[in-house]
Order: C-alpha cells, then structure tokens, then sequence
C-alpha cells in the first residue's frame, strides 16, 4: 500500500511540475505577446496576430490548468480507493488470522484430550489452553460439585495461595454461582474501581476487565470458566466472548466424555 501510495504521489507531482513548467513558459509567452502589442501600431496585421496568440496562449493556460487539476483529483481518488481496499484487505486477514488460531486450538484440545489419561493433566491443560488464548494471568475452571446447586474449583492459575482446589462455591454467590444460575455468559470490560463492583468481590478475580462462561452440554450444566486480568491490561471484548464461546463448547464435550467431573473430584479429595 505504501509503494503504491509513493507512486501515485510521485505521479501527481511530476504532472504538477510539468504543469507548472508550462504555465511559466505559456505566461512568458502572454507577456512577451503583451510587450510586442503594446509597442506596435493600433491595427497594424502584426498588432493583431499578438492579440491572437495572446488569446491562445491564455486559452491554453486555462485549459493546462483545468486538465491538471482533474487529474489531481482522479489521483486522490484513486489513493482513497486504495486506502479502503488496504483496510478491507486487513480487516479480511485478521479474521482468517483468528479462524486459523481458532482450528489450531480445537486441534490441541482434542490432542490434550488424547494424550492424557490423568483428569488433573487433562483440566490442566484445557485450562491453560483457553487462558493462554485469551491472555488471562488469572483464570479458573469451576465444575459442578455433587451438592445442590454447587461449584467446586477443578483447576485454577494465578488465583491467591490460599484458594483450594474443591473449594465449592454455591449457585447465586460472586461471578462464577451468578453465571452457574444464569447460565449466561458475563462480560465486564470497564471496570475503573474494583471496590466499587460487587461481582469483583470474590477470591476469583481482581480489577479489571474479565469473562464468565458457562460450560453447557446437551442443556446439563458442567461447569463455568473464569479469565480475567488480561495482559497489559487489556480489556475484553464481545468477540472474545465468541471465541471463548467454542471453546467452552470444546470443554464442554471433553469433560463430558472423559467423565472429568466425577474423576477430577474424585481425584482431588484423594489427594
């Protein structure tokens, strides 16, 4: 975009100074022919061939000035043209850019889901996969605890030393029981004062922009995943909702296959 910007620039001023080369010499010529009718006779057939080409010469200016000014503008033109084109060029390879990453995740969920045969390796690793994916310094991933209407913590990163894996977590109670209830997703992007938001009044999260998702499969809730604290305090977005939304339905299906919430806490207590 920039060489071809360069160009058309380089073509409008060479057609700019050639235009301005012509005028000089066309008004020369007009002062030349003005001086020559001004010392002639009145009347006199050499008074009135200056008088012609003083008139052509005039002509000819207006007509050098009017092609290069229309030309000036199709250039213009033509460089805002490009300019769009580039932006819709970027727009189209940062979207392939993202369904790229996006196969290239589903690919290492299956994988992790292939690979290991632990349930604490096989939640780690789906956990890290999505927090990686979405910069999250804090994230967690809270299962469906055998209690009524619970969350126990299955896998976490980044959270304070003294929240447990199995802690439970009830329906209804800070971020990850509202989206447990709701079964909605929850996204928070401007959140200037942490003390001053109630849903940021939990062990799980900190300041800052972040997401809650729900892990539903066939309607039976499994879970919810937290991701917040994003790097270089970034702020999410309704398009990360979208791509944590396939995600989630990834997870949703190998925890349901690989029985991971009867396996993990099962797992967990032994420990």
């Amino acid at each position: 975009r920039d060489e071809a910007v360069r160009t058309l620039e380089d073509v409008t001023q060479r057609v700019h100074g050639d235009y301005l080369q012509r005028l000089a010499e066309l008004e020369s010529a007009l002062h030349q022919a003005k001086d020559a009718a001004q010392s002639g006779e009145h009347g006199s057939p050499e008074r009135l061939q200056l008088e012609q080409a003083t008139r052509n010469a005039e002509e000819q200016a207006r007509r050098a000035a009017h092609r290069a000014q229309s030309l000036e503008q199709q250039l213009m033109a033509a460089i805002g043209q490009l300019e769009q084109a580039h932006i819709e060029l970027h727009r189209r390879h940062e979207a392939l850019r993202q369904k790229t990453r996006t196969l290239y995740l589903l690919e290492r969920a299956l994988a992790l889901d292939n690979d290991f045969g632990d349930a604490g390796q096989l939640v780690d690793g789906l956990l890290a996969l999505v927090g990686d994916d979405m910069q999250a310094q804090r994230c967690s991933l809270m299962l469906r605890a055998p209690e009524p209407e619970s969350l126990y913590l299955a896998a976490a990163r980044g959270l304070l030393p003294h929240v447990q894996l199995g802690q439970r977590t009830p329906f209804g109670k800070g971020v990850a029981g509202i989206v447990a209830r709701t079964r909605e997703p929850l996204l928070v992007q401007d959140v200037t004062d942490g003390a001053m938001h109630p849903l940021l009044r939990d062990e799980y999260l900190t300041t800052g922009s972040f997401i809650s998702f729900p892990l539903i499969y066939h309607g039976e809730l499994l879970g919810v995943v937290n991701l917040t604290n994003r790097a270089k305090r970034g702020v999410y977005i309704e398009e990360d909702v979208e791509r944590v939304r396939l995600l989630a339905l990834v997870i949703a299906l190998i925890v349901t296959r690989a029985q991971l919430v009867d396996r993990l806490l099962a797992a967990i207590d032994a420990g």
